[in-house]
């Protein structure tokens, strides 16, 4: 679904649902012809504690490597943001990924919804 929206100049804005399960790490948008991907809205949420790092391509936009999010049951991350103020604003090469770390062997189910537009 996409949404149009002013803000200075017209942007498409793209609503995506977010879900992982087994896997470990997901992606959720490839930029095209070279553009970045800016996120203005990002919400997760998880079914037990577990812990996840935003990353635009090899690049993790929650700081440095070691830095990642941390999930509870009952709560969840929202970042929000505009079209003039992104949450985040992703490589020109690099391809948007959630990567999720489950440890003790007990795999989480993360849900959750990103909005994003990509623009040069």
């Amino acid at each position: 679904t996409a949404n149009s929206l002013t803000a200075g100049t017209t942007k498409t804005l793209v609503s995506l649902p977010v879900g992982l399960g087994n896997n470990s790490l997901l992606t959720l948008v490839v930029p095209t012809n070279a553009q970045r991907i800016k996120v203005t809205n990002l919400i997760l949420s998880s079914n037990i504690t577990t812990e996840v790092a935003i990353r635009s391509g090899v690049t993790y936009l929650t700081g440095n490597a070691s830095l990642g999010i941390t999930l509870f049951p009952g709560g969840g991350f929202v970042n929000p943001g505009s079209p003039d103020s992104p949450s985040w604003i992703g490589l020109p090469s690099g391809s948007l990924n959630i990567e999720k770390r489950d440890v003790g062997g007990t795999v989480s189910k993360i849900g959750g919804q990103v909005i994003y537009f990509d623009e040069t």
